[in-house]
């Protein structure tokens, strides 16, 4: 990297695709290290458009090669003013793979338990969901070791309150346990449904190897938000209370995410630029005197769901958007377009706090 060569001490270009602001991981694995590895040692990075890319290539020659495509990429930033250096922060980048990685192993356990509702139907009808409200570790327990409504007919109501006290929750260890343990036997025995031999055996493993990936998952799941919790406090501290000052309902996962999506909060203009790569901003489509808004296509997704996730938990009744809710709802007769509403505001209220955050460390910096 200490060349002279005019392409390491002017402009080093990362070419990809638009359509990797699309993907969860963004850029890779080997162009990311790459990307973090040219930031630590002052080197500009630039993201291009691959199609104004593909029209200088074509004024310029015909002919394909890699050479040539380097040269392309690295005139691109000097042919157009538009194209502004890349900010890439070390802090931002480890939360931000923090955060990709929570969000999908609970995808998995999501859908991991989507499969185990449809394997229990399989075996047990509806009447499982009359054992337990949700699949909590104690349910997942019982699952494991009565996947069969066979064997869980034919068990004792003991037995049962046995298997219900070594799922590790201290609620069924005593007359709680017997209780519900008798519950699940009356219900059982007026609804035990028919078994289907051979097939009723191959599900039954199938729900146990489930809900054994389902705990494996949740745990996992615990292990990373936790991380997360220290990752913040160590790195953001303060944060968390600024953002609970503004929402109603705010959680240190949420915030995360935000940080390690949004990154430096330097590299957007206003709350709109930000609004705009949330997904929150529409697009205003030309031709000569007519303007059309239509739904913007290329913006960070992952950043979206963290913005639509914060909005609707500050919907509900006594939170800090209840009311504004109520009143674009009414105006606009459709729930979806309200919320875009408040999705709009929660964007502006995020770019204000974090903007805030950045003036008073600045200052400091600058006392020191």
């Amino acid at each position: 990297m200490r060349s002279n060569s005019f392409l390491v001490q002017r402009a080093t270009i990362l070419y990809f695709c638009n359509k990797c602001n699309n993907r969860p991981r963004d850029f890779g694995d080997f162009a990311k290290r790459f990307a973090l590895f040219c930031d630590s040692n002052n080197v500009r990075l630039y993201k291009i458009n691959p199609l104004k890319a593909k029209r200088l290539k074509e004024s310029i020659t015909v002919e394909k090669s890699d050479h040539i495509d380097a040269r392309v990429a690295a005139l691109m930033p000097f042919n157009n003013e538009d194209i502004h250096k890349m900010r890439i922060s070390l802090r931002s980048e480890g939360l931000k793979k923090l955060s990709r990685e929570y969000e999908r192993i609970a995808n998995d356990s999501a859908s991991y338990k989507n499969r185990l509702h449809a394997h229990l139907n399989q075996n047990y009808g509806q009447m499982y969901k009359k054992f337990f409200k949700k699949f909590s570790s104690c349910a997942l327990h019982f699952f494991i070791e009565y996947s069969d409504p066979g064997k869980l007919a034919s068990a004792s109501i003991d037995e049962t309150h046995e298997v219900l006290k070594r799922s590790g929750s201290r609620y069924y260890i005593g007359r709680n346990g017997l209780k519900k343990a008798k519950e699940i036997k009356s219900i059982i025995s007026k609804e035990c449904p028919e078994s289907y031999e051979y097939y009723t055996e191959a599900t039954s493993g199938i729900i146990s190897a489930t809900a054994g990936i389902i705990m494996q998952l949740e745990l996992q799941k615990g292990h990373l938000s936790k991380t997360m919790s220290e990752y913040t406090e160590k790195y953001y501290p303060g944060y968390l209370e600024k953002f609970k000052m503004k929402f109603s309902s705010f959680g240190v996962v949420q915030l995360a995410q935000l940080l390690g999506e949004i990154g430096p909060v330097s590299k957007y203009e206003n709350d709109g630029h930000l609004a705009s790569y949330a997904g929150q901003a529409s697009r205003n489509m030309q031709s000569a005197e007519k303007t059309k808004r239509v739904r913007r296509k290329g913006y960070n997704r992952s950043l979206a769901r963290v913005v639509h996730g914060v909005a609707l938990n500050n919907t509900m009744k006594n939170c800090c958007f209840h009311e504004y809710y109520k009143e674009k709802k009414k105006k606009f007769a459709k729930k979806l377009r309200a919320l875009k509403s408040v999705k709009r505001v929660v964007c502006k209220i995020i770019f204000e706090v974090l903007k805030e955050i950045e003036e008073v460390v600045e200052r400091r910096k600058n006392v020191a």
